[in-house]
């Protein structure tokens, strides 16, 4: 499956006119059980089908490994409960690794369909000293949210670099939004990594070597 595919069948039963709701009751069931899909890829101008086996999955948020030069790579597939408290404990093994604090960190954010608001702002805290997290305003009075950083960059201000693409959605968007509005980490995506201007440097490489 790739970004921008369409499901337009379920157990041959077309998905136009299915609410969201039904579509997804539709796809769950009993582990073990199958699925059969159709799906549309209109960057081939093509549909094709896909039979999946039902399974009970356990996500780990957060995967890590050290780079050269004591660069951190930190891959985010999800922002579920534990994703803020995850995240602390893999910086943690990093450093444990590095003998030392990182040089640098690699945020992986790409093809991460998002999750918890609360978490996206714990982890977009973790990285910031100030500024807005994010906001939301309602149609009724009173009912507007504001999140602002609170002092404490686990990094103290090294250099951080956000991996994203077409599949970086919801909460994925709130921390790359709000490391970016904040001037605290550089964006590097599909549509800007040929134009990115990179200075030699070890968190540079070590993004070349990711990406």
């Amino acid at each position: 499956m790739q970004t921008n595919d369409f499901i337009i069948r379920i157990d041959d039963k077309d998905v136009q006119g299915m609410s969201l709701k039904d579509a997804v009751a539709k796809m769950r069931g009993k582990p073990d059980s199958k699925v059969k899909l159709v799906i549309l890829r209109e960057s081939e101008k093509r549909s094709f089908p896909v039979t999946l086996t039902r399974a009970v999955i356990k996500v780990k948020p957060v995967k890590s490994k050290l780079l050269e030069s004591g660069i951190g790579y930190l891959r985010i597939t999800s922002f579920n409960d534990y994703t803020d408290t995850s995240l602390q404990d893999h910086l943690s093994d990093l450093e444990k690794d590095n003998k030392g604090p990182l040089q640098g960190v690699i945020l992986d954010l790409r093809n991460n369909p998002g999750g918890l608001l609360t978490q996206a702002i714990s982890v977009s805290d973790d990285f910031l000293d100030e500024g807005e997290i994010v906001s939301t305003r309602g149609r009724i009075a009173g009912q507007d949210a504001r999140y602002t950083a609170r002092d404490g960059d686990v990094l103290k201000g090294k250099p951080m670099v956000v991996l994203i693409n077409g599949g970086s959605a919801s909460a994925a968007e709130i921390v790359a939004g709000a490391l970016q509005d904040n001037k605290r980490a550089v964006m590097l995506g599909p549509r800007v990594l040929a134009r990115a201007a990179c200075r030699p440097s070890s968190i540079c490489r070590a993004v070349l070597a990711c990406v």
